[in-house]
Formats: C-alpha cells, sequence, structure tokens
C-alpha cells in the first residue's frame, strides 16, 4: 500500500471525473434535474487498485454571472450536496468532519479553505468557478482508497442544475 504524504515516489499522477459509475466510464457531466430522482456521481478503485487523493475538484461552467449566493449563475441550490467517503475509517461519511455545510451556493466553497475558490471569467464565453478542497494544505493529509476494501468517494445531488453549461467532480492523486 502506498505511503501517505507524498513519501512513496514511485506512484504515477492520478486525475479521474466522477461518473454516475464509478470506474471512469459513465457520465461524468452533473448537469441535470435530479430534484424528483437523486443522482451519485463517484469514485470507486478496482479491486486492485489504491488511488492516493490529494485534490477533489468542482468545475461549474455557465454563461451567466457568478455571484456569491448562487451556485454557478443559477440561484442558491435548496438542497445542496456533501463529499461523502467510505475508507478505513469513515462509512459513507461526510469527508471532512465537524460542522459540515453543505454546498449550497458558490461562496460556501470558501469553507474549504483560503485558497479554495477560483472564477475564471472568459471574454464573449462561459465563465468557469473552479473549487479545489486540497487535502494536504488544509489537513496535512491524503485520503488513501483502496479499491480492496470497497473504499469510494461519493457526491449525491438532488436539486436542478440545469441551466448551467458544464458541472463536473474531479480528483487529483496518484497510483
Amino acid at each position: 500500500m502506498p505511503e501517505v504524504g507524498g513519501t512513496h515516489r514511485d506512484l504515477k499522477p492520478f486525475f479521474r471525473l466522477l461518473d454516475d459509475v464509478g470506474d471512469g466510464s459513465g457520465t461524468n457531466n452533473a448537469v441535470g434535474d435530479y430534484s424528483s430522482v437523486a443522482k451519485t456521481f463517484k469514485l470507486i478503485p478496482a479491486a486492485n487498485e489504491v488511488i492516493v487523493v490529494r485534490h477533489i475538484i468542482v468545475h461549474i461552467g455557465d454563461n451567466a454571472a457568478f455571484a456569491p449566493t448562487n451556485y454557478g449563475g443559477l440561484a442558491a441550490r435548496a438542497n445542496g450536496y456533501d463529499i461523502k467517503v467510505t475508507a478505513s475509517n469513515m462509512a459513507n461519511e461526510s469527508l471532512i468532519a465537524g460542522d459540515v455545510e453543505l454546498i449550497t451556493q458558490n461562496d460556501d466553497f470558501l469553507h474549504w479553505g483560503p485558497n479554495a475558490l477560483q472564477i475564471v471569467n472568459f471574454t464573449g464565453g462561459v465563465d468557469s468557478l473552479v473549487a479545489t478542497l486540497d487535502l494536504i494544505n488544509n489537513f496535512g493529509m491524503e485520503l488513501v482508497l483502496d479499491g480492496s476494501q470497497g473504499h469510494k468517494i461519493e457526491i449525491t445531488l438532488n436539486d436542478s442544475f440545469v441551466g448551467i453549461v458544464d458541472h463536473h467532480f474531479i480528483v487529483h492523486g496518484r497510483v
């Protein structure tokens, strides 16, 4: 098993969009109306795979203006979402322990850390919001997902995200 904290140097960089299957083969754009039927986007390592997660990223692209109290360019979402993890000491629990605040609007991402939120304004096109949860800089640790142990990351949406152009959940790390 890889060592945590960047000491194991023979691991390869890892990038994956969370999708509705969990292995990278499913739908990964989270634009849709999930207010009647919730949809879960996930990362599930293969049984023989260990993924060391450093960043969890939310990307929202929209043609509308981004205000702090919006979600992308939409009004704040009623139900919000949380990042749930099943790992060695967590059984489908919120990744961040303590006073967990659901993500319902753009400024909620600022609670992930002082450098968590970036808004990119492209001239004449889709603007982007990128929110990054940096596990090492914010918490001094990485998250180790061991496929042989059934570890996974899940984000369940039960609001409408129709109207934004692009909506992805991304994991960076090492395998």
